[in-house]
């Protein structure tokens, strides 16, 4: 490689790195902007939850083809 293709090279692969940790630091503050919460208060009911909405799709099954879905969901599980 020439020398004029490796200042672009760097130069263009710096701006990417500096745009990347831009947007990281910007997520970052955006997360920061939350409050703490403390998720571990109630373990056990939060995992029923979790098994009931999330693999058991309870409230999908409640809608109109919510039993197509139940079925799309298990069949790619």
């Amino acid at each position: 490689m020439s020398p004029i293709e490796n200042i672009l090279f760097v130069i263009i692969f710096t701006g990417a790195i500096a745009f990347f940790l831009k947007n990281v630091f910007r997520l970052v503050a955006t997360i920061c902007l939350g409050r703490p919460e403390n998720r571990f208060d109630s373990l056990w009911s939060r995992f029923g939850a979790m098994l009931a909405y999330g693999f058991g799709q309870l409230r999908v099954i409640k809608e109109k083809f919510g039993y197509n879905h139940f079925l799309l969901f298990w069949g790619f599980m």
